[in-house]
């Protein structure tokens, strides 16, 4: 006998361990959330900010054995949701995937406009259930990439790269804010971010600005990610992108409590993943980014 039930804050510590020991099996893998017990914990109680996980997940139980979990991280400002899950122990069962589904439906804010799975291409399962409940609007295909010490290529000088200086913020601002004209970050509030583990770095020719990179550490985590890259076009094809990176990496990879650096890239960014794989970035896995467009129609149905 199966029982959905709505989280309640002490079941944190439950919920993180039985994603982190599913999304490590790929026919699984959720993009949204890792695969470190503490890291989902943290996140559990720290960034699901706009909607607490007490209000955003449902799970699912048999004979008091937690065997299926699903639940959401919402940005109400922007009015979407990214789902994380659903995880289940027998990932088959397609009954349990619609039990959590229609459960997860009346915890979704009315407010919401657009729904967002990141799946590994391996979770067929998952996939075929979204077809056939038409629940995809929207489909795109993304390469994980990870790069360690031992694989980085340092043949790059870097000479025409340093940190952003207060002299460069007028150049910064404006090639960040032309090449990004909607995203989480703006460039103030990067400006605004930067600190002994978040860096922009520029690259100059004749005292201008022509590309940059902004990056982050998670010490706690023993992460480093690369937030944004950009190269004005003018100056493409000159190797700018390849020095960059390089530094920027390099950086990173020299603090003792980071062993290796992921990221994500749509696979249509052919000339992307040929720059980083150029300095030494391996593919892991690949997934699928899938929309649902939610209406007054899909909210009525709840």
């Amino acid at each position: 006998m199966i029982t959905i039930v709505k989280a309640d804050s002490s079941k944190a510590k439950e919920i993180a361990s039985f994603i982190a020991h599913e999304n490590r099996i790929t026919s699984k893998h959720c993009g949204y959330c890792g695969e470190d017990e503490h890291e989902i914990l943290h996140s559990l109680n720290e960034d699901l900010s706009d909607v607490p996980f007490h209000e955003s997940f449902a799970l699912a139980y048999e004979n008091d054995r937690l065997v299926g979990v699903i639940g959401f991280d919402a940005d109400l400002e922007s009015e979407n949701i990214e789902i994380w899950g659903p995880f289940i122990r027998n990932s088959e069962n397609e009954q349990m995937n619609t039990q959590l589904w229609e459960f997860l439906l009346q915890l979704i804010p009315h407010t919401i406009k657009a729904v967002h799975f990141f799946i590994s291409t391996e979770n067929t399962n998952l996939r075929e259930f979204l077809i056939n409940n038409d629940f995809i609007d929207q489909e795109s295909k993304h390469t994980v990439l990870s790069i360690s010490k031992k694989l980085l290529t340092t043949n790059h000088s870097g000479m025409n790269i340093k940190e952003l200086t207060e002299h460069d913020i007028s150049d910064f601002k404006y090639l960040h804010d032309s090449h990004f004209h909607s995203t989480y970050y703006n460039s103030q509030q990067i400006i605004e971010r930067i600190n002994e583990f978040h860096k922009v770095f520029v690259y100059k020719t004749e005292d201008e600005v022509v590309g940059y990179i902004y990056v982050e550490i998670q010490l706690q985590f023993g992460e480093g990610s690369i937030e944004f890259f950009a190269v004005d076009e003018k100056h493409r094809g000159k190797g700018i992108g390849v020095q960059l990176l390089t530094y920027a990496v390099t950086w990173m990879l020299s603090n003792p409590h980071l062993k290796h650096i992921d990221l994500c890239v749509n696979n249509e960014n052919k000339l992307a993943i040929h720059l980083y794989k150029k300095i030494g970035f391996a593919i892991q896995k690949e997934l699928f980014h899938i929309k649902k467009h939610f209406s007054a129609e899909t909210h009525s149905r709840k």
